[in-house]
């Protein structure tokens, strides 16, 4: 668990500094920007939101960036791309999961509304 929050969760958003070219004085200033905008993506997406947590999502990357020294409007972009890159992956894993178990989606479908 704890190579998954302090170390794989926070790739997509030290990808996204590297895409939006944000640089902070150190790498350690930016992992930490990292892990504190990891922090408050997962306080952001444990509130009640709309599919997806569109919005909170946003707001969680922009505060916690923006209070790192980050720019508002490139927080704000930081936080979309966060967002798109983590969604996507999530879907493709759980997609090739999928796949490999040789499951479609009507089964799962069916699956749940049985449960």
């Amino acid at each position: 668990t704890s190579v998954i929050w302090l170390v794989i969760s926070v790739v997509p958003i030290l990808a996204a500094f590297e895409a939006l070219g944000i640089e902070l004085p150190s790498a350690w200033q930016e992992l930490v920007a990292s892990w504190t905008t990891q922090a408050a993506i997962g306080v952001a997406v444990a509130l009640p939101s709309s599919p997806g947590f569109f919005g909170l999502f946003h707001y969680a990357c922009r505060v916690a960036l923006v209070r790192s020294g980050v720019a508002l409007d490139t927080a704000v972009a930081a936080g979309t791309l966060i967002h798109g890159v983590m969604w996507v992956t999530l879907t493709a894993m759980g997609l090739l999961v999928l796949r490999w178990r040789r499951t479609s989606l009507a089964e799962v479908d069916r699956d749940s509304a049985d449960a």
